[in-house]
């Protein structure tokens, strides 16, 4: 019997016989991953939005770039490693911004990336 595989970047289901998602160009896994987390804010807006990801990156780097968008006002969030398990150690911990706030994440992520002279 042949088992599906997942994308755990964005969900998109292959059937057997495949290893890489076509579009994040990252390995299958055989559980189906959970959704992302909602954005905080969204709740409150009574709205969805598409979310994208933005980088990956270790688990506390990941957590600490969430904490720079949000920060500056921008809808951010990352599942965590327990989500990705052992994936996140080889291919990083994904974080998704609102598909509008890619721009302004960018900025704020390559600010952060950008080393300070002292």
């Amino acid at each position: 019997m042949a088992t599906s595989r997942w994308c755990p970047s964005c969900g998109a289901e292959y059937r057997a016989g495949f290893d890489e998602c076509a579009d994040c160009h990252v390995a299958l896994v055989d559980e189906k991953p959970p959704p992302p987390a909602e954005l905080p804010g969204e709740e409150d807006e009574g709205a969805h939005h598409r979310v994208v990801e933005l980088t990956r990156a270790s688990a506390f780097e990941a957590d600490v770039i969430v904490a720079r968008l949000r920060a500056a006002g921008l809808r951010a969030t990352n599942p965590g490693p327990e989500i990705y398990g052992s994936l996140s150690f080889a291919q990083g911990i994904p974080v998704f911004v609102a598909e509008e706030d890619l721009d302004a994440a960018r900025a704020v992520l390559e600010e952060h990336l950008t080393p300070t002279e002292e």
